[in-house]
């Protein structure tokens, strides 16, 4: 091994680094996953960050209703006990260790970073594990289609948090009745006695897959709203709040053709009994053409699935 420096040292941990490095246009490669504040980060952090806002499936130990074989995942914090899924193997290869399917209405695959937190730890063996995931679409008829593989997590040891990442390089589209299925698997490295790992997932780990927000969503939960007042007929626009002066008669308000996520919301400001009639402008609200507001100061929110417009 060559010395730095001429000064007999032989290990980066007894080099004392005070003074600013230009480092020539060389990468530092191979970080670990940085664990306190001033711990330097690696791409793959960042840019977990960068687009880390976003939607959370947890991972449930509940089977599923319609696919029992798969635990399920939901939308929704779970506040259950905590459980676990491990294998145990002696070989080397790749593993399942646990699937899980999410629920029907999920939200659309946008390009992005995708990631699985969990926590995990090695119960016994000497085989050196990591693990990964794959995400599938399984379509109505059963049958799965491989979306994309993730990267491998570092090597799992003594019980603590795992964050593995998966980047979607464009967007994925899902046949109509398909829903997401997350698998989690366990590559063992060589062979050896055999080596249990375990994942644990509910009460406090709340272990889940991390979804990069689209923007459509991000325009539905984020957009600066257009407040608008119309006391005539007005076609309104994605992201518009009307509102409507109906106290010189009847008006109406037709909204843009549908397009999944949009909202407008609307309000009649006035005290007459004239209506502000909602027309959905060719496409249906709650299954009807049209309806109307006659209080004042009742509001009524729409959002679009992208075909129709419903009432929120």
């Amino acid at each position: 091994m060559p010395e730095f420096f001429g000064g007999g040292i032989r290990r980066l941990s007894d080099l004392i680094i005070d003074v600013s490095k230009d480092w020539q246009g060389y990468r530092i490669t191979n970080l670990g996953e940085p664990v306190n504040p001033n711990d330097a980060a690696r791409k793959i952090y960042v840019d977990v960050a960068a687009t880390g806002l976003g939607i959370n499936y947890f991972l449930l130990d509940a089977a599923d209703s319609e696919v029992p074989a798969y635990k399920s995942m939901s939308l929704d914090v779970p506040e259950l006990t905590e459980a676990y899924a491990e294998t145990a193997q002696n070989s080397s290869g790749d593993y399942e260790i646990a699937s899980w399917i999410a629920p029907s209405d999920g939200i659309p695959l946008k390009l992005g970073v995708y990631e699985l937190h969990c926590q995990a730890e090695v119960m016994s063996g000497n085989i050196p594990v990591r693990l990964f995931f794959r995400l599938y679409e399984r379509q109505s008829g059963g049958s799965e289609v491989l979306i994309a593989e993730s990267m491998v997590s570092d090597m799992v040891d003594s019980r603590r948090d795992v964050i593995i990442a998966l980047i979607l390089a464009s967007d994925h589209i899902m046949a109509s009745g398909s829903r997401l299925v997350v698998k989690l698997f366990a590559r063992y490295e060589s062979g050896g006695s055999s080596t249990t790992v375990r994942v644990y997932y509910q009460g406090d780990v709340r272990s889940r897959l991390a979804c990069p927000i689209s923007k459509e969503i991000l325009d539905t939960v984020y957009f600066s709203p257009n407040v608008v007042t119309v006391s005539s007929n007005y076609t309104a626009s994605r992201g518009d709040v009307v509102l409507a002066d109906a106290s010189g008669g009847a008006i109406t308000i037709t909204l843009p053709p549908p397009q999944a996520n949009a909202i407008v919301n609307v309000k009649k400001i006035d005290s007459s009994t004239n209506p502000v009639t909602v027309d959905g402008g060719g496409a249906n609200i709650d299954g009807q053409a049209s309806v109307q507001i006659t209080t004042q100061y009742e509001s009524y929110t729409f959002i679009s699935d992208g075909s129709s417009w419903w009432i929120i």
